[in-house]
């Protein structure tokens, strides 16, 4: 063999793809050059703006061993619960329809990947990010906090929608062994995927709070345990339901009401998640408080839809401590901020005397937070009692009226007292400490259970532990008030009702003198020299040829 030199042996090598009939330099522009037309345009305005961190995260995801043995011991239950339910039902499956019971069996073997892998999966990933320290390192690249959790939601969206494609052709054969409406199986396939999306995006929000180590082993704990007992409780209830439940007439009130709710619902958990992981000093607060103006109103929308659909006292009542009972929870959060306005978002204050009136309570701060969710819940109430009056000319059968409005004004003072408590306690808590909402949650708790056991307590201790009467002492008690006034109206709980507007409203007006400091901030002018850079770092537009030219 004759020697030869390595440039003989690359000589003939050609660095563009062997493609027939194109010219290199076609070749290479398709490479270089964005296209101009067709499909391309598209995909390739989506690759320019895919979040690296979706890319990222779907492929640790599909490539994991938590996805490889799921999926494979999903499609094995599948493949054993097919078999089953054909030998269970033979040989009547030839002349007796037999969709509804392999159709509960797949709901079951579907409802645990989605409620309860899925969402763990993705809490997981972003305990992970907290423990390896990624995010200091990602902060300082260009991707911003709402990416990061917006990457991990994406990648949870595709791995469900992984599961419902595999199971797509299952759900066809339950339809096509008849008994069972196509209408149903679409009904429980989009609570269960509703479903899924509100854990997930719970999930990395409680990842996103806890970001300490005790509270990581907690908040797995407890969450581990609260998934387990949603699918589980959804498997149950699609079991018990499918038999019973008949979706004609208003099973599309109810998918578009849950639709809207996961909606509204998730946008609030996602920004709560990015608040919790971006720096301290960056404005979350507007985009987040609107968010939940839209949430919490959405969910007094569809409350009295219900009422209004039902026509009972008791629907009244339940929508109305519900709603406590949700302003409370969201309450301890807001009432938990840190409040730090940098100068940055100093610059986006309102200007006009209209916008700093109705804009303020948007800002960060949370004694700006009580008093917005005061004006809120403030609005809740308004609207139940003015159902309340009105309720005569809408032909309903709501005879107590009178109950119905002394609950609306009771839970108002309630929660004047008991978030502006948490509130002031929460003064004491250095802004620096971490896990604030945490201890924002905890603390809110404490208080309305210690409303609740102290009086009961003491009065028992005074009575020789005999079953006391309801009187004035236990205007803390949420839970006894609450009752006396469903059942007996509001005579009974008179001077209770007084005793908690004496300590309601002397708190909300503390609250309100405290936060003056975040109510006087005023907005402040860009300085010269960074408007002179923004102008500078701006593209020019492109010159637009002259057809009269």
């Amino acid at each position: 063999m004759s020697a030869t030199s390595p440039n003989d042996l690359f000589a003939d090598i050609s660095l563009t793809p062997p493609v027939v009939g194109l010219p290199p330099t076609e070749i290479n522009n398709r490479f270089v050059q964005l296209p101009e037309e067709g499909w391309r345009v598209y995909w390739a305005w989506l690759s320019e703006r895919a979040n690296p961190i979706v890319v990222k995260e779907a492929r640790q995801a599909l490539n994991s061993k938590q996805f490889t043995i799921s999926f494979s011991l999903t499609l094995i239950a599948v493949i054993c619960w097919t078999l089953l339910a054909v030998v269970i039902q033979l040989p009547s499956l030839y002349y007796v329809p037999g969709g509804m019971l392999m159709l509960a069996g797949f709901m079951v073997i579907l409802s645990f990947p989605m409620l309860l892998i899925i969402p763990f999966s993705a809490f997981r990933s972003m305990i992970i990010e907290s423990e390896e320290r990624t995010f200091e390192l990602v902060s300082i690249s260009a991707l911003s906090a709402r990416q990061i959790v917006n990457g991990k939601m994406a990648s949870a969206l595709l791995q469900t929608i992984i599961y419902l494609a595999t199971l797509t052709p299952c759900f066809v054969i339950t339809y096509l062994l008849r008994g069972v409406l196509l209408s149903s199986i679409l009904y429980y396939l989009i609570f269960t995927l509703l479903l899924s999306v509100t854990l997930t995006a719970v999930s990395i929000l409680v990842a996103s709070i806890g970001r300490a180590k005790l509270l990581q082993v907690i908040s797995s704990i407890a969450l581990l345990a609260g998934l387990l007992f949603a699918a589980f409780t959804w498997s149950m209830v699609t079991v018990n339901t499918l038999v019973f439940w008949d979706f004609a007439g208003w099973g599309l009130n109810v998918v578009i009401g849950v639709t809207m709710l996961t909606c509204t619902l998730v946008p609030v958990c996602l920004r709560s998640a990015t608040a919790a992981i971006d720096f301290p000093s960056e404005n979350h607060a507007t985009a987040l408080r609107i968010r939940l103006t839209i949430f919490l109103y959405n969910c007094l929308g569809w409350g009295m839809w219900i009422a209004l659909a039902a026509e009972e006292d008791e629907a009244c009542y339940t929508f109305i401590c519900v709603g406590l009972a949700l302003f409370l929870l969201v309450g301890s959060f807001v009432v938990s901020e840190n409040g730090i306005i940098s100068p940055r978002a100093q610059r986006t204050l309102p200007r006009t005397v209209v916008g700093r009136i109705f804009g303020t309570w948007f800002f960060p701060g949370a004694g700006l937070g009580y008093v917005y969710m005061c004006c809120m819940f403030t609005g809740w109430t308004i609207a139940w009692i003015a159902l309340a009056l009105l309720a005569p000319n809408f032909q309903m059968r709501i005879n107590e009226t009178e109950q119905i409005i002394a609950m609306s004004l009771l839970c108002w003072l309630y929660f004047l007292f008991y978030n502006g408590l948490a509130r002031l306690l929460m003064l004491a808590i250095p802004k620096t400490v971490s896990g604030r909402m945490v201890m924002g949650f905890l603390l809110q708790a404490i208080l309305v259970l210690a409303g609740v056991a102290v009086p009961m307590i003491v009065i028992s201790l005074l009575n020789g532990f005999r079953q006391p009467d309801y009187g004035w002492h236990q205007f803390p008690n949420i839970v006894w008030t609450i009752g006396e006034v469903s059942s007996t109206g509001i005579a009974s709980v008179a001077p209770s009702f007084l005793l908690l507007a004496l300590f309601a409203i002397p708190i909300f007006g503390l609250n309100l003198l405290l936060c003056g400091r975040d109510v006087l901030l005023v907005r402040i002018h860009v300085p010269g020299r960074l408007k002179e850079e923004i102008q500078a770092n701006q593209p020019e537009p492109p010159a637009t040829p002259d057809p009269f030219a």
